[in-house]
């Protein structure tokens, strides 16, 4: 609506400023007549115009004078609407309630997501805005940043075997197949149980 209040404005000042000029219409061809002369310097300090085009630009300001005091009281209307605190509370307050109770709900969610992260990961997230902290856990969550993997046994090899997961005694107490069985599946546990 403002827009149109601008252009509208705009279109006053030009019919405002509008040089006069004579179109064909103004021109008194017939001879016989006496036609006075006028011209164009006179024009141009507004000594003498053709009141027909006077009449045209006159009756085109009015319009748009008309036009423009139309919108300006409609836009009037419209902030005094915008003002009244009956019609403001009757807007707002069921607006108010769906935005506390969107929050909540938001809260909500945030909380049991970010009881999903484990304490060793909470450091990790970003100290942004609610809201992108929920889309930063939903998505480590999905990519699993926060599954902690177990160390992955290579057999014992290395400076730090894996511990025996029998102990020698049950290991002297086994019968001679039992014993060739475990040598079968597991030669470096049953070697650290020979020693």
């Amino acid at each position: 609506m403002a827009e149109e209040i601008k252009d509208t404005e705009e279109i006053v000042e030009e019919v405002e400023t509008e040089e006069v000029d004579s179109s064909a219409e103004d021109v008194n061809t017939d001879p016989t007549e006496e036609v006075e002369v006028i011209e164009e310097t006179e024009l141009e300090e507004g000594k003498a115009v053709p009141y027909k085009r006077f009449k045209e630009i006159n009756d085109k300001y009015k319009e748009v004078k008309d036009e423009l005091d139309k919108l300006k009281n409609s836009d009037h209307e419209v902030e005094s609407e915008t003002e009244n605190p009956e019609v403001n509370d009757e807007i707002v307050k069921p607006l108010q309630l769906k935005v506390s109770q969107y929050e909540a709900l938001f809260q909500q969610m945030y909380q049991s997501k970010l009881e999903q992260v484990p304490e060793a990961f909470k450091d990790l997230i970003p100290n942004v805005d609610d809201v992108a902290k929920l889309a930063w856990i939903e998505s480590a969550i999905v990519n699993g940043l926060f599954t902690m993997n177990k160390p992955q046994d290579f057999g014992g090899l290395g400076a730090n075997p894996v511990p025996p997961t029998i102990t020698k005694e049950q290991f002297m107490k086994m019968t001679h197949q039992e014993k060739v069985k475990l040598k079968h599946e597991d030669e470096n546990l049953y070697n650290q149980l020979l020693k």
